[in-house]
């Protein structure tokens, strides 16, 4: 009878641990009430950061490309006032006639005309001036050719005698700018393609005589893709 019974002690004790117990119930409970709002802000405060991060990133990207896109357009703007000059300059004019004078006074075809000695007079004489030229805005090359499709000058006499129309993969470039010249009336840019180990885009712009009016050639810049591609991978702002 008296085993059964608890002692005063006993009894003490046992309330204690059950206090304790509560006691370490409601610390839990407490701290996971207060902590839930405070997660919920910082997962709010998180995503916003997160949004305002994306946002920025997207803006600097934006503007990046928009400066990019400038750049580009600016470059093709002074070639296009370039190449519109340059064909209209009486100097060049006359050199295209000249050209297209002498190989018909020649009877020779083109590849045997360029070793005469009227064509390296007039090359000599009147193709400084597009070398010079196509040196100080580092262009790949500058030619001049006549109505049938012959190459009768070029600044670096690379393709002189050539005729664009043969079967010839490394001008096909420049043939569909000559042809969307002399069909427009206007400059035409050729998309960029593979020529003489590098990529090239090829502007072209119609010769008329200065008298007639009538066109004598075309007025062809070939302008290097890495100058282009320099602009595309400028990374300013970023």
């Amino acid at each position: 009878m008296y085993r059964n019974m608890k002692t005063g002690e006993e009894t003490g004790r046992e309330t204690v641990r059950i206090g304790r117990g509560l006691g370490r119930t409601l610390f839990w409970t407490f701290l996971l009430l207060a902590l839930g709002p405070l997660s919920l802000v910082s997962s709010v405060s998180l995503y916003n950061a997160t949004e305002s991060l994306r946002s920025e990133t997207a803006a600097i990207l934006r503007a990046a490309m928009e400066y990019q896109h400038t750049l580009i357009e600016k470059y093709f703007h002074e070639v296009d006032i370039g190449i519109n000059l340059q064909s209209e300059l009486l100097a060049n004019i006359g050199t295209m006639k000249k050209l297209n004078a002498a190989l018909r006074k020649s009877g020779l075809l083109p590849t045997a005309f360029i070793s005469t000695t009227d064509w390296e007079i007039i090359n000599t004489e009147n193709g400084g001036a597009l070398r010079a030229y196509q040196t100080a805005h580092a262009y790949q090359d500058i030619y001049l050719i006549d109505m049938a499709g012959n190459v009768l000058y070029t600044a670096t006499e690379r393709h002189v005698g050539e005729n664009i129309f043969v079967d010839n993969y490394a001008l096909r470039k420049m043939t569909s700018a000559y042809r969307t010249a002399l069909k427009t009336g206007r400059t035409a840019l050729s998309d960029y393609g593979p020529h003489n180990n590098s990529f090239s885009l090829f502007l072209a712009k119609p010769l008329e005589d200065d008298e007639t009016g009538k066109e004598i050639g075309v007025l062809i810049f070939e302008l290097p893709y890495k100058q282009v591609d320099s602009y595309i991978q400028n990374r300013s702002g970023l």
